[in-house]
């Protein structure tokens, strides 16, 4: 069974992107990447998910709350995603910064 969140992603491919059978797609979104690679880095890996890798994500630069918005305003099912807290509780900490999943990711993809 599709999660949810897979739904609204094939949703938004079929009326976006042409699908081809047989292309592996993740749902994961920028607040997801963001916490991966923050958890990495703050065990001295320094590395995670890019955009041009094999698996393709179309929303890596799309947040949570963004996907969240756009199912509720097309009136489809959302699940949230259970969020690592240890990790949020840190990203929490810099709540001053409402840019700070995209701050990760970007300087991320600059290393």
């Amino acid at each position: 069974k599709k999660s949810d969140n897979s739904y609204i992603l094939q949703l938004i491919l079929e009326k976006k992107f042409v699908v081809k059978q047989g292309n592996k797609f993740s749902a994961e979104t920028l607040s997801e990447i963001a916490e991966q690679i923050f958890n990495n880095i703050s065990k001295g890996n320094f590395s995670g998910p890019k955009p041009k890798d094999s698996l393709c994500r179309p929303f890596y630069f799309v947040s949570e709350k963004e996907l969240e918005v756009y199912a509720k305003l097309k009136s489809l099912k959302y699940t949230k995603r259970k969020e690592n807290a240890k990790i949020q509780g840190l990203l929490d900490k810099f709540s001053k910064n409402p840019d700070i999943e995209h701050n990760i990711v970007n300087a991320f993809l600059q290393l």
